[in-house]
């Protein structure tokens, strides 16, 4: 058990997901419980479980939950068939990466049937308690689904929930009272987020970068231009010089375009918005990375330093997938950035959103490293 928690610890600090403030969460589970009490308990049993998950901030949780489990004891052929409903209290000690782990508390009414007892009644029984603690983890699968995992162990409130009354054999703590472990493996899905917090946020230190991919230089000599037109016309001071330089300009433009730059025009485009490179997400991913962070603080910075500017935040894929799930995961990209200004502080009336999907690529789409400059966010100035 140490030696996992140890692991799951190491891997919550390679990453840094976007964390909120508060959210509502679906979670369905497989749980494979097995008896503690005065009978060998030697089957694999299942059950199920739902629970509703209210992040009440970005380390405390409040869950209701509702459990269907089913015990069996071999060669008794003992079965218990339980119903638990109850309420659970959930502390985070990791939440600042792609695993989270938390230990909890909780409480349960139970409702059971019993069968092939041993010496205590078959039937039901309705309203014994349960008293339970957790510890657990989850991993993050995309923006709004996580993987959970999670060992509980669970003091019953009789003695004869594994049909047996003895005494001095009460389960993992010991005591005259039976208990039950449990193994929860399933999803949790929110479907409501709050703010987006900054509490696993590194400082806002950097400057946002303005780079794109600069465009082909002619090599121009216009010395050696001028000396020839000078040695070849009669009067030098009649010269239009600015009319030749609007006939190298043009020939320069002529010759890039009829050239392999079949991305020209978005370069020129990219160049006269604030592209934010290093804002490069996982192919198919809408997460922002953690080494966006600075980034954003910084750009937020200059937006709340300068309350003048409005945005257009566009966000842009790569050439995988369909056009229209590529539109999609662009404004959700988009969004996300959306959301953390906000968050900083920055009016939303002066932000807008685009997805523009695969339509204006800035590098050759054929390699990786082009498709992931392509996955980029880029800032239009809408009042320049």
């Amino acid at each position: 058990m140490k030696r996992i928690l140890l692991f799951l610890l190491l891997l919550s600090t390679i990453a840094f997901p976007q964390t909120y403030k508060s959210g509502w969460a679906l979670g369905f589970s497989l749980v494979s419980p097995r008896l503690m009490g005065d009978i060998p308990a030697e089957a694999l049993d299942f059950g199920g479980g739902f629970t509703i998950n209210y992040d009440i901030d970005e380390a405390n949780v409040i869950r209701s939950r509702l459990n269907y489990l089913m015990f069996t004891a071999s060669p008794s052929k003992f079965t218990n068939n339980t119903i638990a409903g109850g309420v659970d209290y959930l502390r985070k000690f990791v939440y600042c990466g792609d695993i989270n782990i938390y230990l909890g508390v909780g409480g349960s009414v139970l409702a059971f049937d019993m069968a092939n007892t041993g010496n205590y009644k078959n039937g039901q029984m309705i309203g014994e308690l349960g008293a339970h603690i957790y510890v657990g983890g989850t991993y993050q699968i995309d923006s709004d689904m996580l993987f959970k995992a999670e060992i509980s162990n669970t003091t019953v409130s009789t003695d004869v929930f594994d049909g047996t009354r003895l005494n001095g054999n009460g389960g993992l703590f010991g005591g005259s009272l039976d208990s039950y472990i449990s193994l929860d493996l399933g999803i949790l899905y929110y479907i409501d987020r709050g703010e987006v917090s900054d509490i696993c946020n590194a400082a806002a230190t950097m400057t946002p970068v303005i780079n794109v991919p600069e465009q082909k230089a002619a090599d121009i000599d216009y010395e050696r231009i001028e000396e020839i037109v000078k040695r070849n016309v009669q009067n030098p001071e009649n010269i239009d010089y600015g009319r030749i330089g609007d006939v190298v300009k043009k020939s320069v433009n002529e010759a890039l375009t009829a050239a392999d730059s079949p991305l020209l025009k978005n370069i020129e485009e990219s160049r006269s918005n604030w592209a934010l490179i290093g804002i490069n997400f996982g192919s198919g991913e809408s997460l922002i990375p953690a080494e966006a962070y600075p980034l954003l603080g910084s750009a937020a910075q200059i937006l709340l330093t300068n309350p003048g500017i409005r945005v257009e935040i566009q966000g842009h894929t790569d050439n995988l997938g369909t056009p229209e799930s590529n539109q999609q995961l662009s404004k959700q990209r988009a969004d996300m950035v959306k959301q953390y200004l906000l968050s900083k502080g920055v009016a939303a009336n002066r932000i807008t959103t685009a997805g523009l999907g695969e339509t204006k690529p800035i590098a050759d789409n054929k390699s990786e490293q082009g498709r992931k400059l392509n996955r980029r966010i880029e800032f239009k100035v809408l009042n320049k």
